[in-house]
């Protein structure tokens, strides 16, 4: 018989006869393969799909002159689907609807639409309409009335790729004054661009999703992030293998004296932990494919979009291969150190000699600081991947110092009493065991430290920021807002923006109103605005003033140093046109204004400034006393003489102030009345992420527990020797009890201390950028529950746990 086949006999031997010593083994790799498979699964199935933006069409071609683009599509060999919309208004009403010309039977917007009930609409008076699509749902067979025409609804639709997508379909748009003339026309082209000839078309727009689908970034990012996590199972099943070695200590030894070599020994370890590793991660996968299965199809709503359940192999793969490989390797690596041993040492069972720590420390320390590095780095030079490794390096670095921490308990150990000081030194003995003990709880409970102290610093930050808006006041945006302000201001509805003022002035009347405006550069466009500029632009420029951007987009609008002559990069950041009544409603001085051009009024700490018609210093006046402290108020103004002609002035919202505090009943009155989409801010109070820590917390001890409870059993069962010559000198079953719960007190200190070093790691970056936007936070109560309540629960559960093997085994059976 071949080596490799008696290798793989007796592996399934050992197997199927020790299966109750593999078990715990099993449970590891089984959970952390189900839930990483779950996880990649949901990702890959809840992100939006790549059909939102285009449907089948690759994509999407505009032209102020559509017939002229659609004859060139036409001419050629491509498949597209023509999509008119328009808005119009429902009689007697303030509503008004989104209306789309589709054709049902085209396979390039198919993904967009679907039929859920009745009919597509086919004659010029019928419609089919979303279950939204109006403010009371109506039923098949009623009637709507848009723009003075009467329709009657023939179906009821949805956009299957984006469930908030609210509309009406319509067979044509000729029937309805001025309906055709306002509509947008967008072609939906299956092709790549360069295939396509525009050259008939004079002027063409083309829009591409481009980059890599989102679904499949998301589900790359939790493979490597459970990648990550089953760091934390092989930690847990490498202690478990290293307990197994040496039980298996004599077996090897015989193996060694019949002359099989040490790699047929390591062989023989690793083909149990793959055995062990297949049978785990085949049962994890099955499970993490039907809770996925069961579990995603259930938040369509939630997520926004229809799921239809795929299982791509390549998402699912890599968790059962890590699995696999993770299970080899830790059941290989203590052989390892067993075959270093002599023949005579292992049918002995001898210990083998611990490895010193010092390398590993060195190591350790290299990675943490080019880590953190790397992680300040990449936050400051907004360089995602850059981010990503220091995020790795960084808590693998301080995971390489358990070993030098478990050492250092062996140390203290020294001056405790007789059970304790025997259990510290039996940590130690056991250094590289104990260290991936330790490694495993600092793992576990490193999240919710690090959940604590990052929402502790933001809830600091927004608490000394003070509120959004004042209680008396009210904010209507335009539509399109994100948030709290317009991404699109060279878009804004004057019109629509105007109604819905005067609406909610005319049910309350109490409310003064007075304009919010920004300063546009003529050149913006709304693509350029929705391809990332920041919200509502008034330009700052940043190397006129020799300062430093460390978490701003630069951008360049063709204007040039009027002394140089060179292009000059701007910030876009949020400032207001300022007026008199503007002035009054914010309580702030308006005898600024009357300086005129070059006239600007900032807080204390901006530090931009107007600079000849674009941006200057010297002109602005300081107004910290008496500056608003609202969040939602800029921190500068300008006059509108700054505003030459490269501007142009956008209203962008109102402000509205009451004498008194809005009431919950005045709210919804003025929620009430808000039409044509605008947005509404009030007064929201911020809220502080407690629960959020709190479920963390809970999460990560209860993770850590079992941990602990795990390491604990295997320390009870290297301990059974050292027992039964305690309990051969007389010691009490109480002196048993002690040790366990020394023990695991002593492992979880020691995870807990390393957790809250790796839990700080991802504040270091804010700390050392943003200092007084996110100040340094001690969340107190979270940090003593994990460092001193934890591992007095630990050390209870184990005193416990060893209640039933208080009595050791007679010594000849532990010998």
């Amino acid at each position: 018989m071949s080596g490799k086949g008696f290798v793989r006999r007796w592996a399934l031997r050992v197997v199927r006869r020790e299966w109750r010593q593999h078990f715990v083994i099993l449970v590891f790799i089984t959970t952390g393969v189900a839930v990483s498979v779950t996880a990649a699964l949901a990702a890959y199935n809840l992100v939006e799909p790549p059909e939102s933006a285009y449907g089948n069409a690759q994509f999407a071609a505009t032209s102020p002159d559509p017939e002229q683009l659609q004859s060139a599509l036409d001419g050629q060999d491509v498949s597209f689907a023509r999509l008119e919309t328009s808005t119009l208004g429902r009689d007697q009403t303030t509503e008004s609807v989104t209306v789309k010309v589709i054709d049902p039977e085209n396979s390039v917007s198919a993904p967009l639409f679907t039929l859920l009930a009745g009919a597509w609409p086919q004659g010029e008076f019928e419609i089919a309409l979303t279950d939204r699509a109006v403010s009371e749902e109506l039923a098949i067979g009623s009637t709507v009335t848009l723009n003075g025409q009467e329709l009657r609804v023939v179906g009821k639709v949805e956009n299957p790729t984006a469930l908030s997508d609210e509309f009406g379909v319509v067979s044509s748009l000729d029937g309805f004054p001025s309906g055709a003339e306002q509509a947008t026309i967008e072609f939906l082209v299956d092709a790549r661009s360069d295939d396509v000839d525009f050259s008939s078309v004079s002027s063409l727009g083309i829009n591409s999703s481009g980059g890599p689908p989102v679904r499949t970034t998301a589900t790359l990012v939790v493979n490597v992030v459970s990648a990550f996590g089953m760091l934390e199972v092989g930690l847990l099943v490498g202690s478990s293998f290293a307990v197994i070695a040496r039980r298996r200590s004599r077996q090897y030894g015989l193996l060694a004296a019949a002359g099989a070599p040490p790699s047929l020994i390591r062989s023989a370890a690793a083909s149990v932990g793959a055995i062990l590793g297949v049978v785990g991660a085949s049962i994890g996968l099955l499970i993490g494919v039907v809770a996925a299965w069961i579990l995603v199809p259930s938040v369509e709503t939630a997520v926004g979009h229809r799921i239809t359940f795929a299982l791509p192999i390549w998402a699912i793969a890599p968790s059962a291969l890590i699995g696999i490989a993770v299970a080899t390797y830790s059941a290989r690596r203590p052989a390892v150190a067993l075959t270093r041993l002599s023949i005579v040492d292992m049918l002995a069972s001898t210990r083998p000699q611990p490895e010193p720590t010092g390398r590993a420390a060195f190591v350790g320390v290299i990675l943490t600081v080019l880590g953190v590095i790397a992680l300040i780095s990449g936050f400051a030079r907004l360089n995602l991947a850059l981010a990503l490794v220091g995020t790795l390096l960084s808590p693998i670095g301080l995971l390489l110092l358990a070993p030098l921490v478990v050492r250092m308990l062996g140390a203290l150990s020294a001056k405790l009493p007789l059970a304790e000081r025997l259990i510290g030194r039996t940590i130690d003995r056991y250094n590289r065991r104990s260290a991936a003990v330790v490694a495993a709880l600092a793992l576990a409970l490193a999240i919710p430290v690090a959940v604590a102290v990052v929402s502790s610093s933001i809830d600091a930050r927004a608490s000394d920021a003070g509120p959004n808006l004042a209680e008396d006041r009210v904010i209507i945006w335009a539509e399109g807002a994100d948030g709290f302000a317009p991404r699109t201001p060279a878009t804004v509805d004057d019109e629509a923006l105007a109604g819905t003022r005067e609406a909610i002035q005319a049910a309350m009347p109490d409310l003064a109103f007075v304009p919010i405006e920004v300063a546009v550069p003529v050149g913006a466009t709304a693509e350029m605005f929705e391809e990332g500029l920041p919200e509502v632009p008034i330009i700052a420029t940043l190397t006129a003033l020799d300062a430093e951007c460390t978490f701003c987009d630069l951008d360049s609008y063709g204007f040039q140093d009027p002394e140089t002559g060179e292009e000059l990069e701007f910030e876009a950041t949020t400032s207001w046109v300022g007026s008199a009544a503007l002035m009054e409603a914010l309580d702030l001085d308006s005898t600024w204004l009357d300086e005129g051009v070059g006239a600007m009024v900032k807080s204390s700490d901006l530090n931009v400034a107007w600079y000849e018609g674009i941006l200057a210093q010297g002109d602005d006046v300081h107004v910290p006393e008496s500056w608003p402290v609202d969040r939602s108020v800029p921190a500068s103004f300008v006059a509108p003489g700054l505003v030459d002609d490269r501007f142009r002035i956008v209203t962008v919202g109102f402000l509205g102030s009451s004498p008194e505090v809005l009431s919950a009943e005045q709210r919804e009155t003025i929620r009430a009345a808000a039409v044509n989409g605008s947005v509404l801010e009030f007064n929201e109070p911020p809220e502080p992420r407690s629960a959020l820590r709190v479920i963390a917390l809970i999460a990560g001890l209860f993770v850590a527990l079992g941990v602990t409870v795990s390491a604990g059993g295997l320390l009870q069962a290297e301990l059974a020797t050292d027992r039964g010559l305690l309990s051969s000198l007389g010691a009490r079953p109480r002196t048993s009890q002690r040790m366990a719960a020394a023990g695991a007190g002593l492992l979880a200190l020691a995870g807990a201390a390393l957790a809250v070093l790796i839990g700080y790691v991802p504040l270091l970056p804010m700390i050392a950028s943003k200092a007084d936007d996110f100040p340094f936070v001690v969340p107190w109560l979270h940090l003593a529950t994990i460092v001193l309540l934890f591992p007095a629960i630990a050390a209870g559960v184990a005193w416990l746990s060893s209640r039933r093997s208080a009595l050791a085994p007679n010594l000849r059976q532990s010998i």
